[in-house]
């Protein structure tokens, strides 16, 4: 709609005859507010779910923000632990219940396998966009960031409703779509990251998801990794340190995996049942035929069961491919040292 339409629109539904100072106001408002809309869609062109900006800076919420959302929360409540897998098939169903095998950690409630809240960061920025360019006067009397933390606080608020109030909330999430804004939802929370080796993960998903594009999965590792790589990086020496660990090592180490995130998360290790580790069952393996019904069914693990390392059956052109669209990045992530594979 135009917005001499707009104009005609308000003042056909207003009812009143509007005076040459209320046309002027009028104008001026919705002139403001395209040049604002315009301005809008030029940062939305340089967002991505991928991109890094200051993924740490809190100081835009406001302390009445992070006052309320303590009390939306739950002030008494501890932290919430967030669980990142890289991508889709990188192990965070496996890891979720190797945590959440400590008495003091609540996995899943309500049966919530997956938490996509980060996923739809940029629908939330665009609602916060249109906010404020529909009444531009509210631009600094509400924080610019306000909202994130708002919505996030509430989350986990309604989210620990369904806890136990003696143990910690753990929620999973098998990406890394805007990361970048964790903090700013939930700077009372913390933060996991797993990474799992790209050529894997690229197996897992031709396997699982066939009609895909083996070059587009890869891409799709690349900078995922990427991302939680500078995230991780960035997040050292700050109040908002995150924890990162790879799949391999829960799977070939799952002991010394669990005492690392239990010294991390300021749980207690020695209440952990160890003994139970290998009764962990194999949940959404690509090798089982359910998965690709989207049947995700809990299977026994057996002693023949390599999750690890089925890359290696690729043809010299699949490697070729991963190699030039996600190799370094592979280097990056210390999985190997050189493309000499």
């Amino acid at each position: 709609m135009t917005l001499l339409k707009k104009f005609q629109h308000s003042w056909q539904t207003d009812g009143l005859l509007m005076t040459g100072r209320r046309c002027y106001q009028y104008l001026k408002v919705h002139f403001f507010i395209r040049k604002s809309s315009e301005n809008t869609r030029k940062a939305d062109q340089l967002r991505s779910p991928w991109g890094f900006h200051r993924p740490f800076n809190t100081q835009t919420l406001t302390p009445h923000a992070l006052k309320m959302a303590q009390t939306y929360r739950g002030g008494p409540h501890p932290p919430t632990v967030f669980l990142h897998g890289v991508t889709p098939r990188s192990g965070t169903g496996y890891v979720s219940h190797l945590i959440g095998l400590h008495p003091d950690i609540h996995k899943h409630p309500q049966d919530i396998w997956e938490v996509p809240f980060l996923k739809h960061s940029d629908d939330l920025i665009a609602f916060r966009d249109h906010f404020f360019d529909t009444y531009p006067y509210n631009r600094g009397k509400i924080g610019d960031d306000d909202f994130f933390v708002l919505f996030g606080s509430a989350f986990i608020g309604y989210m620990y409703a369904l806890t136990n109030p003696q143990q910690r909330l753990l929620l999973t999430e098998p990406g890394v779509e805007f990361l970048q804004y964790f903090y700013r939802f939930f700077p009372h929370e913390q933060l996991l990251l797993l990474m799992r080796d790209g050529r894997d993960v690229v197996e897992s998903h031709i396997k699982t998801w066939s009609n895909g594009s083996f070059a587009d999965y890869c891409s799709y590792w690349a900078q995922s990794a990427r991302l939680m790589l500078q995230f991780y990086e960035a997040s050292k020496n700050t109040p908002y340190q995150c924890w990162m660990g790879k799949y391999e090592e829960a799977f070939f180490q799952p002991e010394d995996f669990v005492k690392r995130i239990c010294t991390y998360l300021g749980l207690e290790p020695s209440k952990y049942p160890y003994e139970r580790i290998a009764d962990i069952p194999v949940i959404g393996s690509s090798t089982f035929q359910e998965v690709q019904k989207g049947n995700w069914v809990s299977k026994p693990r057996h002693e023949n069961f390599k999750p690890i390392g089925r890359w290696q059956q690729w043809s010299e052109v699949q490697k070729d491919i991963f190699k030039k669209i996600a190799g370094q990045t592979l280097i990056e992530a210390a999985y190997c040292h050189n493309l000499d594979w």
